[in-house]
């Protein structure tokens, strides 16, 4: 090698091995990074995943001890108690609703098997196959370190032997929808109920008798 070559490679080196040996550790910085980002935002999840579920699992109890505590509750009408909470009620409002006169829990009538086979019959035969659209995926973003790192993060929080629950988390809480078994009819409360008196005082300040009266004669109505 003439030593105008030589002198150029060993030119060329001392400024490329250091460039490239950088954008190495650059990238590996980048990654790491990445990796730690992603298993700090599963960590957080996760907390909110726990929370939702725990939430749930407080509301189940309470549901359950009420259908125990309360012997107006059919006893299999736990999750009916559950979506009450589930949808705002509190323990104090389900108890007066219960207990108020003439409440009462109906069964709801489960579907006749033989007719959910025969729509299912009808739907097949009408069936039409249809037109099969070709839908475009969305490109997986490059800045979501779940997209090239899913298993280094998996590893790095703990869940490599866990896949599923890993996605689970990742995925948000969604439990099943519980079915309820009886359709609760609301009962009359005592503000429900006018006494004698108020339904004469209505009648009569609703005739055209006392509208047409004298402000002194609707006296003599009081």
């Amino acid at each position: 090698m003439s030593d105008a070559l030589a002198g150029f490679a060993q030119g060329f080196a001392s400024t490329f091995v250091p460039t490239y040996q950088a954008r190495l550790a650059a990238d590996e910085k980048e990654k790491t990074d990445k990796i730690r980002l992603g298993a700090s935002a599963w960590l957080k999840k996760e907390e909110a995943y726990n929370a939702a579920k725990a939430s749930d699992q407080a509301l189940m109890d309470q549901a359950q001890a009420l259908a125990d505590s309360e012997s107006l509750i059919p006893n299999d009408a736990v999750v009916d108690v559950f979506n009450m909470l589930k949808s705002g009620r509190t323990v104090k409002m389900i108890v007066d609703d219960v207990r108020s006169a003439g409440s009462s829990f109906e069964k709801i009538p489960e579907p006749d098997p033989s007719l959910i086979n025969q729509t299912d019959t009808i739907l097949t035969e009408k069936k039409e196959e249809p037109a099969v659209i070709p839908i475009k995926k969305p490109e997986p973003d490059p800045n979501n370190p779940f997209t090239k790192y899913s298993s280094q993060i998996q590893e790095m929080v703990g869940q490599s032997e866990s896949p599923d629950y890993f996605d689970q988390v990742l995925s948000g809480y969604n439990p099943e929808k519980k079915v309820s078994k009886y359709k609760f009819i609301p009962g009359v409360t005592k503000t429900d109920v006018k006494s004698l008196e108020q339904m004469l005082v209505a009648n009569i300040t609703s005739s055209e008798t006392y509208k047409t009266a004298t402000p002194e004669e609707q006296q003599d109505y009081s």
